[in-house]
């Protein structure tokens, strides 16, 4: 299944926070025992979120450079500050 980016292309695998937020929803209402869908749904809102959050800044500021770029992977891979 293709999903539309935040901004509503289709580049990206992640969902856009609305039909992110509509899964969990359903798999609550109608498979609350399947806790590993449960578990890829959320991680799947959370990033929709993220990626929303991220695109929202970007359009409004100036570009990041090549070391805030850096920095925030290593924030988005688990890594230091």
């Amino acid at each position: 299944m293709e999903h539309l980016t935040p901004g509503g292309s289709p580049l990206s695998s992640i969902p856009t926070p609305h039909i992110a937020r509509a899964r969990v929803g359903v798999l609550a209402r109608y498979a609350p025992d399947d806790k590993e869908a449960m578990v890829e749904a959320r991680r799947d809102l959370a990033a929709a979120n993220i990626a929303q959050t991220i695109g929202q800044q970007l359009a409004k500021s100036a570009p990041l450079t090549d070391e805030q770029v850096t920095e925030i992977v290593g924030i988005l891979r688990g890594g230091a500050r």
